[in-house]
């Protein structure tokens, strides 16, 4: 998921959450950078990547596992993590219209 600071990319992930049944407070990733929730149907990670400063960040506190595991990883500042993108993922990207209006656009990896 890509869009600056404010876009609204943690309340996406609330409504995901909410769509699949989590009855947890989902709460920003930004420190913890993975979250786990129970799902109905399987695990929700919610993985935030800012601030990590390279790849291999994510891979040294076992990133791989999570997104490669069983569950649905959603995914805040991806382009930081690209090379464990999934090929067949979906990208969303949230734009800042304005105070109050954003613009969501949502693809297959690799289309526009």
């Amino acid at each position: 998921m890509r869009g600056p600071l404010g876009a609204g990319k943690t309340c996406f992930v609330k409504g995901i959450a909410l769509g699949l049944g989590v009855t947890e407070d989902v709460t920003s990733a930004t420190y913890t950078i993975v979250c786990e929730y129970d799902a109905s149907l399987c695990p929700l990670y919610h993985i935030d990547a800012y601030r990590l400063q390279t790849p291999e960040d994510f891979s040294a506190i076992g990133g791989e596992d999570t997104i490669f595991g069983k569950g649905i990883s959603l995914i805040e500042w991806s382009e930081r993590i690209e090379d464990f993108i999934l090929t067949q993922s979906i990208q969303v990207t949230i734009e800042i219209v304005d105070g109050t209006t954003r613009r969501i656009h949502i693809a297959r990896k690799g289309t526009s």
